[in-house]
């Protein structure tokens, strides 16, 4: 019998800054362009600008569109390596029980 495997998603906490104020989320995918999010409570408004505020740096992102509770930002200025690295590396991190069942395998006759 063949098992489904789940899909893991790891997230990267933000808040940003609105015309509406400061809206907590979490961004589920990045590249240097732009970012995923899914907010904690609401939606934006597709063209709306806002601020992402990454590891004590501001980056302006223009709304490009919004899905139950998801919503796409285009960054005005592309990510510099370092942060985009750091988030990415915190979206593709290992969980605790992952790393452990990984050397399990190995350590299997």
């Amino acid at each position: 019998m063949k098992y489904r495997q789940r899909r893991r998603v790891t997230v990267f906490r933000v808040v940003l800054d609105t015309e509406w104020g400061k809206k907590h989320a979490d961004i589920v995918n990045v590249t240097e362009k732009g970012a995923q999010l899914r907010l904690e409570v609401g939606n934006l408004t597709p063209a709306t600008e806002v601020t992402l505020h990454i590891q004590g740096k501001s980056h302006a992102a223009r709304v490009i569109w919004t899905r139950e509770g998801y919503s796409g930002v285009s960054f005005e200025q592309a990510l510099d390596l370092q942060t985009l690295g750091a988030v990415n590396r915190s979206l593709h991190r290992p969980r605790s029980h992952e790393k452990s069942a990984k050397k399990q395998r190995f350590l299997m006759p």
